[in-house]
């Protein structure tokens, strides 16, 4: 499950963000395999860099309030977010088919487009399907088979690359960016946990 929400950022909003991320202290992303190990710094399946959002930050409040709308409308009960993270991708920058469910309670990921569509090349955010017809599994299997995932998942849906745009999605569900070829792509992602009802 995924829904789309065109406009949720201002362009104005979406430049002071990038801004922020420019006047912060950016680092390396990495990823967790399970929620126990410390994050894995590894550009053949993450390369991008990152700054994590103030939480108290308006952005941050923003999509909490959407989410909360959202959560009512579909039967969610989200107690929780771990906060924005606002993300990089220069050339080569790419995050490989991946899920971001570790446990019931990760039900929820935002991810919101900063950048123009003009201002880079390659960059698509993606969901997929995997050839035996499962659209989601658990995050620490999904890196453990990581490499077989990337000749077996094939994309189904290409998210919009217009300025502002939010999809929330079922944290379990195939996910990647593809290769950033020119340019710079910024982007915030926000994870947000609870249980369906």
């Amino acid at each position: 499950m995924y829904v789309i929400f065109e406009n949720f950022l201002s362009e104005d909003e979406c430049d002071y963000l990038v801004k922020l991320y420019q006047q912060g202290q950016p680092v390396t992303g990495g990823y967790v395999h399970n929620k126990e190990t410390s994050s894995i710094k590894d550009k053949d399946v993450f390369n991008c860099n990152l700054i994590k959002l103030p939480m108290d930050n308006s952005i941050n409040n923003k999509t909490w309030h959407l989410i909360e709308d959202f959560a009512e409308e579909h039967e969610f009960f989200i107690n929780d977010m771990v906060g924005g993270y606002i993300m990089k991708y220069e050339k080569s920058g790419k995050f490989v088919w991946h899920t971001d469910g570790y446990y019931p309670t990760d039900v929820l990921s935002m991810s919101i487009q900063l950048s123009h569509p003009q201002d880079y090349d390659g960059g698509e955010f993606q969901f997929g399907r995997h050839k035996n017809g499962d659209a989601q599994q658990q995050a620490t299997e999904a890196y453990d088979n990581y490499k077989e995932n990337q000749d077996n998942i094939s994309p189904v849906m290409t998210l919009s690359r217009n300025i502002g745009t939010a999809c929330i999605y079922n944290s379990f569900l195939y996910h990647r960016v593809t290769p950033v070829t020119g340019g710079v792509r910024y982007s915030m992602t926000n994870w947000f946990h609870g249980e369906k009802l």
